[in-house]
């Protein structure tokens, strides 16, 4: 990730970058240097979840507002440089909870895929983000997804890769699941 044109007057000191969104996910930027002195600091994104990721800048104890995107790319005046992680992506469901689950419920669901974050989300020690994983298990008809049932105490337990749920109490059949990861739906 780039954060270019900051237009940081004096850019001198230590010089860190965070974005954050409405959700309350906040992440340090890591490796940042200045690439351009007082116009450009080049910096990689921190592992995390969620979108719409405003960038601010804090250089010798002097923080900058959310900063307005300045590149070919923006989409209207005003709109403000942001970041967004990519959605969730189940490739399989397994365990006891996958395939005629108990009707009474417990029993546990290991959804794997790509993009679900860290372990620990909202990785800032500052960061208001719950980290909450929502699962959920349903029908999908003519496109639409109607959830039937919550997922119960989800979590990533495998950064990036594998959420584990259990089920809720009920019946049914030919369910698909869908997990939600820093606001995000899974595709």
């Amino acid at each position: 990730g780039l954060a270019a044109g900051v237009g940081v007057p004096g850019l001198s000191g230590e010089v860190q970058v965070y974005y954050e969104n409405d959700d309350g996910y906040k992440y340090y930027m890591v490796g940042c240097s200045v690439t351009v002195a007082h116009a450009e600091i080049t910096c990689h994104t921190a592992p995390g979840v969620g979108k719409e990721h405003r960038f601010t800048v804090v250089v010798g104890g002097q923080t900058t507002d959310p900063i307005l995107e300045t590149s070919s790319r923006r989409l209207a005046e005003g709109t403000f440089a942001s970041v967004s992680y990519h959605p969730p992506e189940i490739q399989d469901i397994d365990g006891p909870g996958a395939f005629r689950a108990a009707t009474v419920g417990g029993q546990e669901v290991v959804i794997t895929g790509k993009h679900f974050g860290p372990v620990t989300v909202g990785a800032a020690p500052d960061s208001t983000a719950t980290g909450d994983i929502l699962g959920g298990y349903g029908h999908v008809a003519s496109g639409t997804w109607t959830q039937r049932y919550a997922g119960l105490d989800c979590h990533v337990t495998s950064a990036h890769t594998q959420i584990r749920c259990k089920t809720a109490v009920g019946t049914g059949k030919d369910y698909a699941w869908r997990v939600n990861v820093g606001s995000q739906d899974s595709l």
